[in-house]
């Protein structure tokens, strides 16, 4: 049996939304198209994902998940993965408090930190 295909949209620079919403948009109107198809968003050349970005990707894989199927993360830069708690505080945290939660979280080990990144790279 022929391996499914797969589909593999490139995002690239500053991620926000509206690119977002668009690769994801291809990668589930192929996956429409073909059930078998295995979409992966190419992330080698992003440089950082907004918070609302990140929100948002968080919300369509778990919708994916639920739906019994994936949306592949490829080679998520490291730089990108490291500002991950950053940009969540930023869109989640008002700006008076987000001080405060980014000191709390700086006395964590950096292994505690970024235990759940995983979650968004699947290399």
């Amino acid at each position: 049996m022929p391996e499914p295909p797969s589909n593999v949209f490139v995002l690239r620079g500053r991620v926000g939304v509206p690119e977002l919403l668009h690769a994801t948009r291809e990668a589930l109107l192929a996956l429409q198209t073909d059930p078998r198809c295995q979409p992966a968003l190419d992330c080698s050349g992003v440089t950082s994902f907004t918070g609302e970005a990140l929100l948002l990707l968080t919300w369509v894989c778990q919708q994916l998940r639920e739906a019994g199927a994936t949306l592949r993360l490829l080679d998520m830069p490291q730089v990108v993965l490291e500002t991950i708690a950053d940009r969540l505080i930023e869109a989640t945290v008002p700006p008076e408090l987000q001080h405060h939660v980014k000191t709390a979280m700086s006395g964590k080990t950096e292994e505690h930190r970024w235990r759940w990144r995983d979650d968004f790279s699947n290399n």
